[in-house]
């Protein structure tokens, strides 16, 4: 499991990195890196609860994985758009409030953020769970307690 968070982190770490600097070289000044890192964030703690709640039960009943996957899939769904909400109607008045300058007035750069996040980190949640359900020598449609 160690590896599998090392590998989500990562890789989407390192996706984060190489998207931040690209967008701020094509579109300077938009505060990409900011947004995105944000966006990383919100995305990447969601995914990394259901990774280990997924991963936890790949022993178990194939009804109960069933059950993991779609909890996991409301999870990750409810608390991302939650928190790109919660971002986008109190982030303007809390950064008045704490005297910092906010992030400017394109609301849409932050979602699109956050779609792309959420894209990659179900990429990278998705493979890794097959592989390590593949690495028990259980597929994912045969119920391992039969």
């Amino acid at each position: 499991m160690k590896r599998a968070l090392f590998v989500l982190l990562g890789g989407t770490l390192a996706i984060w990195a190489v998207a931040a600097a690209l967008s701020e070289s094509i579109l300077p000044g938009q505060r990409h890196a900011v947004r995105s890192g944000m966006a990383w964030g919100i995305c990447v703690i969601p995914t990394t609860l259901t990774l280990i709640l997924s991963i936890a039960t790949k022993q178990r009943p194939a009804e109960e994985r069933l059950m993991v996957v779609l909890l996991g899939v409301i999870i990750r769904m409810g608390l991302i758009v939650g928190a790109g909400v919660c971002l986008h109607v109190f982030g303007s008045a809390l950064a008045n409030e704490l005297g910092i300058e906010w992030l400017g007035d394109r609301p849409v750069v932050m979602w699109v953020w956050l779609l792309f996040f959420y894209l990659v980190t179900l990429v990278f949640e998705t493979t890794l769970v097959l592989r390590a359900v593949a690495s028990r020598g259980v597929s994912p449609g045969r119920d391992p307690h039969s």
